[in-house]
């Protein structure tokens, strides 16, 4: 069991097992990272990794440098090249956790920008799939999600750089993440965040339809509440509010239509309902209600067409049966529509 164990880990991390090891200055250093050479010399060997793509090489000499050459300038960019190999070499979660330790170490980092924006990268990455290390170790399989660690990695671009445009696209992609997270709450908010801070900004329109997007998850993920469709209507109004013109409008509206044609549905069905229970005068009341509400849907005109056969048999000769429960209001371009009743 014991050889098992050990043969297991050799497989799963090798750089362990095939390295041999020595002590120097106090530090347990690897005998293929010593240095052999100045710190010129083995800056000027990274350098020339870099310029040729040798991203394995660079991180073997800046490793050198930083082990061997602690405190000298030259060790100060160290971290930095070693992200840049690692981001070169697909290597996210190791390219990320260099790029940290480079921003955090110096007080004045000069590749500070870059480093930041080799973040943003790979958290879209990480947004669009890629995959981390079991416990961000070197080594280690590559199959645990990335989704939340990219939500770290936005929020720290927003910090260190809050006016550039990556804070702008940060913003955006933590809120796409956190809605297919299905954090509803937190998605509306960080992309209500994004309206505030940069309300010119060209991701402002996607914003907008982004939270009318939420709103009618929300709707479809719990019982048709009428709070989330005055919502996303007051939002697609708020949308036309701020950018007259906009052609993501469009998409807004499809998808608010899209959240009435299934309000209209649940109304739909029970005028169904009383109509096969033999209570025509109910079913005429949820039917009028449909084609008052949403008269710009499919339903309402199934609706509409219940309604007249309905009104030829049964006209309204007595007084109409009133709703279980009093019908909030819904606001559409200044206009008020009741919403459904609870059955």
């Amino acid at each position: 069991m014991r050889s098992f164990f050990l043969t297991t880990a050799c497989a799963v991390i090798p750089i362990f097992c095939n390295a041999a090891y020595t002590i120097k200055n106090g530090k347990l250093i690897a005998t293929h990272e010593l240095a052999t050479l100045s710190v010129q010399e083995h800056y000027g060997l990274a350098k020339d990794a870099l310029e040729g793509g040798n991203w394995i090489e660079l991180i073997r000499q800046s490793r050198i440098i930083s082990k061997n050459f602690s405190g000298t300038a030259f060790a100060e960019d160290a971290h930095f090249y070693m992200g840049l190999a690692y981001f070169h070499l697909k290597e996210l979660d190791l390219s990320n956790n260099h790029f940290s330790v480079y921003i955090k170490e110096l007080s004045a980092p000069k590749f500070f920008e870059e480093a930041i924006r080799y973040k943003f990268l790979i958290a879209q990455e990480f947004e669009r799939g890629a995959k981390r290390r079991f416990l961000g170790q070197e080594g280690m399989p590559k199959w645990m999600s990335g989704r939340r660690e990219c939500i770290d990695i936005y929020d720290e671009v927003i910090a260190a750089l809050p006016q550039h445009d990556l804070a702008v696209q940060s913003l955006y992609g933590k809120g796409s993440v956190l809605f297919a997270e299905e954090d509803f709450k937190a998605a509306i908010e960080t992309f209500q965040i994004l309206l505030r801070r940069f309300p010119k900004n060209s991701l402002a329109g996607d914003s907008y339809v982004a939270i009318t997007q939420v709103y009618k998850a929300m709707s479809e993920k719990e019982y048709a509440d009428p709070d989330f469709l005055d919502l996303a209507a007051i939002n697609v109004k708020k949308f036309k509010m701020d950018f007259p013109g906009d052609p993501k409008i469009a998409e807004a509206e499809e998808v608010l239509n899209a959240m009435m044609e299934v309000y209209a549905l649940d109304l739909y069905e029970t005028a169904e309902f009383y109509e096969r229970t033999k209570k025509p005068k109910a079913s005429i009341i949820y039917y009028s209600k449909i084609t008052a509400k949403y008269p710009g849907t499919r339903i309402a005109a199934k609706s509409q067409d219940k309604l007249n056969a309905l009104l030829k048999v049964h006209g309204p000769k007595e007084e109409m049966p009133t709703l279980p429960k009093k019908v909030e209001s819904v606001i559409v371009d200044g206009s008020s529509l009741d919403s459904e009743p609870v059955r």
